[in-house]
């Protein structure tokens, strides 16, 4: 999983495919704006958990169906190179209202499609195939 300034990257490396979003000019407008110093919740940390909605949206219906035990939620891990996005992912839990939202998604896919979550830390410099997204 990744994010930055202009969109998002999300990498299933089992199956060997890609997802990448480019952010709309709305967007960017957004991110423009939080970087002058409005506090809109369009961060960093907001943008690296919503590459974990944006895959679990894209995938997670065809990830429920690959279950080997449909008893048992399949298991779902996010390498994350951000240590707040982490632990909200973790914990599903934050203050950033905007990530409030993501995390109530996440809960919801996870409900309905039985997934279960985690995610943990990827140095920046181990991500590389993901930033090239």
């Amino acid at each position: 999983m990744d994010a930055n300034d202009h969109g998002l990257c999300a990498l299933d490396t089992t199956a060997n495919v890609a997802l990448t979003y480019q952010f709309s000019p709305r967007e960017l407008r957004g991110i423009a704006r939080f970087k002058t110093g409005e506090a809109n919740d369009f961060d960093i940390n907001f943008r690296e958990l919503l590459s974990c909605a944006f895959a679990t949206h894209a995938w997670g219906s065809c990830s429920s169906n690959c279950a080997t035990d449909a008893r048992r939620p399949l298991h779902v891990h996010f390498l994350i190179d951000n240590t707040s996005a982490m632990t909200w992912e973790n914990c599903l839990a934050s203050r950033n209202t905007r990530a409030q939202d993501i995390i109530l998604l996440l809960g919801y896919w996870m409900s309905s499609l039985n997934l279960r979550f985690s995610a943990s830390h990827i140095a920046g410099a181990d991500n590389a195939r993901a930033d090239a997204g």
